[in-house]
């Protein structure tokens, strides 16, 4: 979320609702077109005048997306969201930091 922060211009200049921009924020990830071809795992949830949703099908081929993006310029900023390798992950480390915390207050109490 905090390396979000560094495109507070882009994600100001988004034509979505306030909503949508939050939810972008907070579980996505914003990233030049160049990084994203880099990676894998990553599926474009806005792009400018491409592609404008909230969520991903798990059926769907991220190559598949870098083929559709190629011809969009390397220093365009898009907003891209983790497959379900990186969601597994993430899901076990919120669920460990909840756990410390229940038990950190109980422990206080």
């Amino acid at each position: 979320m905090l390396s979000n922060l560094k495109f507070y211009r882009e994600i100001a200049s988004l034509e979505v609702p306030l909503l949508s921009k939050i939810l972008y924020v907070l579980f996505c990830k914003f990233m030049y077109v160049k990084e994203y071809r880099k990676k894998r795992f990553y599926y474009p949830v806005y792009v400018q005048s491409i592609v404008n949703r909230i969520s991903f099908s798990i059926y769907e081929d991220d190559e598949e997306w870098k083929k559709k993006l190629s011809n969009v310029s390397d220093d365009s900023v898009i907003v891209v969201s983790w497959g379900i390798p990186m969601i597994t992950f993430m899901s076990l480390a919120i669920t460990i930091y909840i756990a410390l915390y229940i038990v950190i207050l109980i422990v206080l109490q």
